[in-house]
């Protein structure tokens, strides 16, 4: 997709969703300490949350996850944000760490033809890392540059974390509480409850939740809550 169409700031504005895709077999005990790591970094309701395809997709390569991305996410009716991704992949077992892609907005050292940056990183620090890469001018390139040592190119893994959980009121909620039904597009499925205090107790009632999902749904999600004000951190209606 050429500078010229890419969606515009308007439209990004409203879409909240990062997709996470499996590049080999992980339990799902890996891939919800992921989700839980990740979520540490929300200080506010306005942010990214990352959805897990659990479909693997062993042969994919960098360009078969970014054209994904382009094809499904860029339409404005869902809430997934195309031009981020992260995958998870064996070393996320090992240590936690996941990869994260950027395929940033062309300008004076980027072609819009250029491959998508990438970039591993421990997940309590992705909130702010792809808060800083989308509204700011920071770039994977400069963060590779000025912060990874030339002797570590291998090895080296962005790490600055945040801890704001004393702030959340999280639940994992199995998927079969929720009404459920296929999005247009037919890779999306759509996770409906009018009161959300239905699925999750703790949680304020008369607020409408819906989730959208792509690919592969798990049998429970992590519904995020921040405590302050009660929001229903990306789901409130």
């Amino acid at each position: 997709m050429s500078g010229d169409n890419r969606v515009g700031y308007e439209i990004l504005a409203n879409k909240f969703v990062v997709a996470g895709f499996l590049k080999d077999p992980l339990p799902e005990d890996v891939i919800q300490k992921f989700e839980d790591e990740s979520a540490k970094g929300r200080q506010y309701a306005q942010g990214y949350i990352i959805h897990v395809d659990r479909t693997v997709r062993k042969d994919a390569t960098v360009k078969d996850f970014h054209e994904l991305c382009l094809k499904h996410f860029t339409a404005e009716e869902n809430p997934y944000y195309p031009y981020f991704w992260v995958v998870l992949d064996a070393r996320t077992a090992k240590d936690g760490t996941v990869l994260v892609y950027h395929d940033r907005q062309p300008d004076y050292d980027k072609k819009a033809e250029d491959p998508p940056e990438e970039l591993r990183a421990n997940p309590s620090g992705l909130q702010v890392l792809l808060s800083c890469l989308d509204v700011s001018e920071l770039t994977i390139s400069d963060i590779l540059i000025n912060d990874r040592p030339d002797d570590e190119v291998d090895t080296w893994v962005y790490d600055v974390p945040f801890d704001h959980s004393e702030q959340h009121q999280n639940a994992r909620v199995a998927v079969d509480k929720f009404e459920s039904k296929s999005a247009k597009s037919g890779e999306f499925t759509i996770l409906h409850a009018k009161d959300v205090s239905k699925v999750a107790p703790n949680f304020d009632a008369s607020k409408e939740v819906e989730v959208w999902w792509f690919g592969k749904v798990p049998e429970k999600i992590l519904l995020q809550v921040i405590k302050d004000d009660n929001t229903l951190v990306t789901y409130a209606k």
